[in-house]
């Protein structure tokens, strides 16, 4: 299931860059949804926000939606890094657990 994700993801990723700027692409955008997942946690706990997501001002399916939508993000950054690295997602979920 990991690599039909993956291939999923390539289909909607730009390949009109040099293998630099696909890389630098991929690990901008793995750490702008990374630091959207800290923003929320960040007004979770000092903001009073809390994890309930009937607790999230502005946000009809709460934050812990939202959190699991950027971890959504997160995954197809992933996914395309791994790709650029030459590894499927597969390969790395192993990778991570032996």
């Amino acid at each position: 299931e990991l690599d039909q994700y993956q291939e999923a993801a390539l289909r909607t990723w730009n390949t009109n860059q040099d293998f630099g700027g696909r890389v630098l692409n991929a690990a901008l955008g793995l750490s702008g949804e990374a630091g959207e997942v800290a923003d929320i946690v960040k007004k979770a706990i000092f903001h009073g926000h809390g994890f309930d997501p009937a607790h999230c001002p502005g946000e009809e399916e709460g934050n812990t939606h939202k959190i699991a939508l950027e971890l959504g993000d997160i995954l197809y950054y992933i996914s395309i890094m791994s790709h650029e690295m030459g590894y499927t997602l597969e390969d790395i979920a192993q990778m991570n657990i032996a």
